[in-house]
């Protein structure tokens, strides 16, 4: 089966390595410029793999995963629409209100055929949520906070880095990392009421690295997303549930309960904490190859994606698009 791949470094890299270990596939990778195809031609070792700088070289793909710019995706989708092609288009879904009224008024038929890549949903902190919520035994999840930190701001290469850049609210750290986790709240609260983004530069005044999205739902339930490329590495989520409060942290899961626990004067004070689960730390890597090998397994059954999933993955994009920033020069 002959799958294409739009993009060749970075995350592209990433998808290529993993489904090249699939022997069934033969992997024809799209470079732009002629002489990037053929340098890495000839660099290649792997006998199921090819460069091409002609993207016609991709129209008899049973498949093609867009892994380029986000500017670029719907061009690339509307391509690939002609051709009848089973499509996994890297997130985001579109990038302004034009686009996302091209993907909403496609047709059922089309939209089955494409699948956007927010592999979270494919991670096991999905299955751990999913689990919390249909067992229901810390009573109502009222509160999402997630706060993640890189210090890749600090790196004398960051000023040239496309994650510097600002010409869209997706080139910023907020449409980059926070989509990610928008999406994955919307599957469970549904969509937003109102979201409100705070950004600021806090490693360099002329980058914004750092960004606050404040996010509310109907019935009471909100989130915070903290975003930085400004501070020590850190991944942290806490679920406030009415009885509980759940800490995913540094591969541990731990449970502070009961909710009303007092000391000796009859104060309240913190509950007692107990890990009740390990996960792995890279858990969003991993989540990645499951989404991949989802794909692909579809593909080889030809099977349709869910609309339900498409409706919602570009009604995630349009919650940025429509989003109150502040700080965004």
């Amino acid at each position: 089966m002959n799958i294409g791949v739009i993009g060749y470094k970075g995350h592209s890299k990433k998808i290529i390595d993993h489904i090249s270990k699939d022997n069934s596939l033969k992997l024809i990778v799209f470079c732009r410029k002629i002489e990037t195809s053929n340098k890495l031609n000839l660099l290649n070792n792997i006998k199921n793999i090819t460069y091409s700088s002609e993207l016609k070289s991709l129209d008899d793909c049973e498949a093609v995963i867009i892994s380029s710019s986000n500017e670029s995706h719907l061009h690339y989708i509307k391509y690939f629409l002609t051709k009848n092609t089973f499509i996994l288009c890297e997130k985001p879904a579109c990038i302004d209100l034009e686009e996302y009224n091209f993907l909403k008024n496609l047709s059922s038929d089309q939209k089955k055929r494409i699948y956007f890549n927010f592999n979270l949903k494919k991670s096991i902190l999905f299955d751990l949520i999913s689990s919390m919520l249909r067992k229901n035994n810390y009573g109502n999840l009222f509160h999402i906070s997630i706060s993640m930190s890189y210090g890749i701001a600090f790196k004398s290469n960051f000023q040239n880095n496309w994650r510097s850049k600002k010409d869209n609210i997706f080139q910023t750290i907020a449409g980059n990392l926070g989509i990610h986790y928008i999406n994955l709240i919307e599957h469970f609260f549904g969509k937003t009421s109102n979201i409100f983004i705070n950004f600021s530069s806090v490693a360099n005044e002329n980058f914004i690295d750092t960004s606050n999205i404040n996010i509310n739902f109907k019935k009471n339930i909100s989130s915070s997303i903290f975003l930085s490329y400004a501070s020590p590495y850190s991944n942290l989520i806490t679920l406030y549930f009415t009885d509980a409060i759940i800490e995913i942290n540094n591969g541990l899961v731990r449970e502070f309960s009961p909710r009303d626990t007092y000391d000796k004067k009859g104060l309240f004070k913190s509950p007692n904490e107990k890990i009740i689960e390990k996960i792995p730390k890279d858990f969003m890597n991993k989540s990645l190859e499951n989404s991949l090998d989802y794909f692909i397994l579809k593909v080889k059954n030809n099977d349709e994606f869910s609309i339900n999933d498409f409706n919602q993955n570009i009604e995630s994009s349009l919650t940025l698009i429509n989003s109150n920033y502040f700080g965004y020069k």
